[in-house]
Formats: C-alpha cells, sequence, structure tokens
C-alpha cells in the first residue's frame, strides 16, 4: 500500500484530505507543521507528500528543498498547495522540487486525480515490504 504525508496548518483541510485519502486504500499520515511533518518523514517513509505552501517557521518551499536534497528521501513524490495563483508562483514552486502544484480552494477529486497519477509513474516496488505504519 502506497504511503501519504499531508503537511497542512488548516485542520479541517488536513482531515478533509486524511479522510479521502484513506478511503481511497491509501496509508495515510497527516501533519499541522513543517517540523512534525520532517520527523515524520524518517518514521512513516512516505511515497508522496503534500505540503501547504504557506507553513510558518519552516515554509512549504525551504521543506521540499530540504526532502529533495536528501539521499533517503530525494525521490519521494511531492505536491504544493499554495492560495497564490499566479504562474510565476507555480514556476517557483516547480523549481523548488515540486512534481505538482495546486491552488486552494482545490476540488477534492482533483487531487485525488492528482496524486493517483503521481502514484502510476513512480518505479514499481520502490516502497514494499514495509508493513502498515501507524502515525
Amino acid at each position: 500500500m502506497q504511503r501519504i504525508l499531508v503537511v497542512e496548518t488548516d485542520n479541517d483541510t488536513r482531515t478533509m484530505l486524511l479522510i479521502a485519502l484513506q478511503r481511497q486504500g491509501y496509508i495515510v499520515c497527516g501533519a499541522p507543521t513543517a517540523a512534525r511533518g520532517m520527523r515524520l518523514i524518517q518514521k512513516f517513509q512516505p511515497d508522496l507528500i503534500v505540503i501547504e505552501l504557506e507553513l510558518s517557521a519552516m515554509s512549504g518551499w525551504d521543506m521540499v528543498r530540504r526532502i529533495k536534497s536528501s539521499s533517503n528521501h530525494c525521490s519521494v513524490l511531492t505536491i504544493a498547495l499554495t492560495t497564490y495563483n499566479c504562474t510565476s508562483h507555480r514556476l517557483r514552486a516547480y523549481l523548488a522540487g515540486f512534481d505538482e502544484v495546486l491552488v486552494k480552494p482545490f476540488d477534492r477529486n482533483q487531487i485525488l486525480q492528482r496524486i493517483h497519477i503521481l502514484l502510476c509513474r513512480q518505479p514499481v516496488g520502490r516502497n514494499q515490504d514495509r508493513g502498515v505504519a501507524l502515525c
């Protein structure tokens, strides 16, 4: 089963995503801050991380740079969530290392489809045989 970590400060958005993803059969975990998300990456070993760009303390920009620069996690897929709907903001997110960018408010089905597409492109067996994670 594929694992998805959601790092989102808004409790309602984070909960909605976690429930929707769990109903799709994913193993999920959520974090309200980048610091908590970074700690969970080590423990949870996600296949994909959904990251709000406008996090406090450590931004989503900084978080994805740190993830992508790590030899252990550089291949983890990442989706940015942002409230800014402009081309330059999306380009900056892609250049920082995000694989996809979605603008809030987003349609639940849209994000589920994007996640499915990204995970289908992932090499088979990258994270197999790890058992079930609890967080």
